[in-house]
């Protein structure tokens, strides 16, 4: 899990300085509201390339990703010529995020009427429902043309209130590109909130493979009697994060979450206390999973490494024979495959020197060494004549190359051309690659398939080939 802020909660500073302070802070990525941003602007005639590139640099820069870029208009506003304001605004937006490399726009779901603001009766009503998921419809298309995530965030007081409303929805749109910013307190309020833990639980069940990213905040019930929630950070309130955690460690490791109702005088603070409970969660070990590099590595340069544990047999479903012809450098030496092992959509490498193995989970970009592990499928191939399974091979190690820092090229170049290059082919069979210098997923029929899967359809012998050595190691 790697934990972030919104760009709006930090101190205020020009943005470059901002944006250093954030990183000193031991933060690795930022939510950002152009609207919300001093120095910044959302005007949609104002989001040019050049002003996403200029972002892009200078979070680069910073070393901090850009989570997501929000853009909370109300899809649901009553008045058509309104909406299309609004929608084209959206458009605007999802073109910015395609330059700027943030893959994901965010937003909440909005209220049937012109002050955005919640009636129970109207908001939670079916006609709201519909209406919204009409409205919401063309802008995912065009994200789909963008190769941009639209994700909507469930909130009590709004259309979508509950985690079977999100679900209605993306069943309803059936795209892989509307998805989920799932923030647990917004579900809650005091009509729910005895059964706090049932709901968040239901999110996770209905929800979970399609949360994109997660925003953690607290909360204290209101004395007033309203059943409202006054937000505030991370361990001043009555959340219990132990179930949210639990699913981030075990289904999304790398996933971005950021912290939301913070102050520049509490938001270490915040971040110190969700990794804390995230720790504990694991044993009171350190996890992959969260950026802690900033802020621990003088505790672990005066650390003694522990003992590697002894690798496990991996049983895999199947394995490609007769890759020797892929080779690149690993830890100075040369990588050359010998065999690949696949399992859904993690991959094991084994070199045929006898170096340590490469472990890979595509759907969650890790990649790890393993030495000696006892590999076993009941289901060979061998890759020597087709040319559509070596070139799976090659774009699996280069996603262990981009992964392990070890790229010489750019790597969203590299994944574009490698995406460019098999999506020509794969797109025939119905196919579509989706590789970022994060994740390697494919797409059939509006669902994620298996790797597995991939490599059974595209090593029939009339596809065309799908992948090409794009380097020279």
């Amino acid at each position: 899990m790697q934990i972030g802020l919104r760009l709006h909660d930090s101190a205020a500073a020009p943005l470059p300085e901002r944006l250093r302070t954030i990183r000193s802070q031991g933060f690795s990525c930022v939510h950002i509201a152009l609207s919300k941003t001093e120095g910044c602007t959302a005007a949609a005639e104002a989001l040019t390339p050049g002003y996403a590139m200029w972002l892009k640099r200078i979070f680069a820069e910073a070393g901090l990703d850009i989570a997501v870029l929000g853009n909370y208009l109300n899809l649901a506003h009553p008045d058509p010529l309104k909406y299309m304001e609004i929608r084209e605004k959206y458009l605007a937006h999802i073109r910015f995020a395609s330059i700027l490399g943030c893959g994901m726009v965010g937003t909440e779901t909005g209220a049937p009427n012109e002050r955005y603001a919640y009636d129970k009766e109207s908001c939670h009503s079916d006609e709201a429902l519909k209406l919204f998921i009409d409205r919401v419809r063309p802008v995912v298309r065009y994200a789909e043309q963008m190769g941009v995530i639209l994700a909507i965030e469930p909130v009590y007081k709004h259309i979508v209130c509950d985690p079977r409303r999100a679900r209605t929805v993306l069943d309803t749109i059936g795209s892989p590109n509307l998805q989920i910013i799932f923030d647990p307190v917004n579900l809650l309020h005091g009509d729910n909130l005895a059964d706090r833990d049932s709901v968040i639980g239901e999110a996770i069940e209905l929800l979970g493979p399609d949360i994109a990213m997660i925003h953690l905040k607290d909360y204290v019930p209101k004395e007033d009697g309203s059943g409202e929630l006054a937000a505030c950070a991370c361990g001043t309130g009555q959340m219990d994060y132990r179930a949210v955690l639990a699913f981030a460690r075990e289904k999304k490791p790398y996933i971005h979450a950021t912290l939301e109702n913070t102050v520049p005088e509490n938001a270490v603070a915040a971040r110190e206390f969700i990794e804390r409970l995230y720790m504990e969660e694991e044993g009171n070990g350190l996890t992959d999973g969260i950026d802690i590099a900033v802020r621990l590595h003088d505790d672990i340069a005066k650390t003694e490494p522990e003992e590697e544990p002894e690798a496990e047999p991996v049983s895999a479903n199947l394995v490609l024979t007769g890759c020797e012809a892929c080779t690149f450098p690993v830890g100075g030496e040369l990588f050359t495959v010998r065999e690949v092992y696949i399992r859904g959509n993690e991959v094991w490498m084994t070199d045929a020197g006898g170096a340590p193995a490469i472990g890979l989970d595509c759907e969650y970009g890790v990649c790890k060494r393993i030495d000696a592990p006892e590999l076993h499928a009941p289901y060979v191939i061998d890759v020597t004549e087709d040319k559509n399974l070596s070139g799976i091979v090659h774009t699996l190690a280069t996603m262990y190359r981009i992964l392990s820092k070890n790229m010489v090229q750019d790597p969203e170049t590299v994944c574009a051309k490698i995406r460019d290059r098999a999506n020509s082919t794969l797109n025939d069979a119905g196919i579509t690659m989706r590789f970022t210098p994060q994740l390697l997923k494919f797409i059939k029929d509006k669902r994620f398939i298996t790797l597995e899967e991939v490599v059974d359809l595209v090593s029939l012998p009339e596809q065309e080939v799908v992948g090409e050595i794009v380097e020279s190691w």
